[in-house]
């Protein structure tokens, strides 16, 4: 009985050991660190304008396909018509 009540006895010491450690580089950690803070606003603000300004591209590209498309039909009506 002895063997195991000194070895839970040398357990715990070394699980309080090993939790005050860990709690004492969690301390120096959190006190002698600075905090990395990212500006999130600004990045989605740019995002955001990428975004719009790449929307407002290809709604311009659409419709130039579109009169594109139109004027080649018209032509070509023209064409059948003619001959």
């Amino acid at each position: 009985m002895k063997g195991i009540g000194g070895l839970v006895i040398q357990f715990l010491l070394c699980l309080v050991i090993i939790v005050a450690g860990h709690q004492l580089y969690e301390y120096i950690k959190k006190q002698h660190t600075k905090p990395i803070t990212k500006n999130m606003y600004a990045n989605q603000v740019e995002k955001y304008k990428e975004l719009v300004e790449e929307i407002q591209y290809d709604h311009q590209n659409h419709k130039s396909m579109e009169e594109d498309l139109y004027t080649y039909m018209m032509d070509d009506l023209a064409a059948e018509s003619s001959t």
